[in-house]
């Protein structure tokens, strides 16, 4: 039997209340554009660093900052694509645990922006792989909390870890930033923000 949303409109006078039908092909569509605009902001979000890697140089990619130690721009942006990468790395979710700690660590993504580039690329192409399947997905994410303790286990969603995958990059372009603006290199104002964040700005702007 078919379930029935509910949803009201105010007018000057009343408040008028609809019921309508959703149906298991309804659902499917509403699921279907969830995911394509998360899937469409995770591209947007994995092609931001490419033009603003594109002309830097090998020097800026990979010089320490002075601000946060031992933190370099092109760290970030490795560490933050390995989160995709580990994601996206079983796209048909035949094997639906993840773990973040397997990140790979000293490899060209770090020091070469013309491989970070070719990365990027790669990872925004797989996001395809997505669109067919549910991002109500349950997988299982394998976390280490404490150093000291075993890791721990939850239940999560495919639609969850990718916009945890994109709200960590955001992060990590935010640490990028101040890099860029520690050497002095140009830099949009709207990089490294939270969505939430333009979203105000957006409004405030408008009253």
């Amino acid at each position: 039997m078919a379930q029935t949303k509910i949803s009201t409109q105010s007018t000057d006078s009343h408040t008028v209340v609809d019921s309508l039908p959703v149906t298991p092909l309804s659902l499917k569509m509403q699921n279907q554009s969830g995911s394509s605009n998360l899937i469409e902001i995770s591209r947007k979000i994995l092609e931001q660093p490419i033009d603003l890697i594109t002309n830097m140089s090998q020097d800026d990619f990979t010089q320490e900052s002075k601000l946060m130690p031992k933190s370099t721009i092109g760290k970030h942006i490795r560490h933050m694509s390995d989160h995709f990468r580990i994601l996206l790395s079983n796209p048909d979710l035949s094997c639906n645990d993840l773990n973040y700690d397997l990140r790979s660590r000293n490899v060209a993504a770090e020091t070469d922006p013309t491989a970070t580039i070719q990365l990027l690329k790669d990872l925004e192409s797989r996001l395809s792989s997505l669109e067919d399947i549910p991002f109500s997905q349950k997988v299982t994410l394998t976390a280490t909390i404490d150093p000291n303790m075993p890791p721990e286990q939850y239940t999560s969603s495919l639609g969850r870890e990718l916009w945890y995958c994109c709200i960590h990059a955001i992060h990590h372009y935010a640490s990028v930033k101040t890099i860029c603006l520690e050497r002095g290199l140009d830099v949009p104002d709207s990089f490294g923000v939270a969505p939430s964040t333009l979203q105000h700005a957006q409004e405030s702007h408008h009253d």
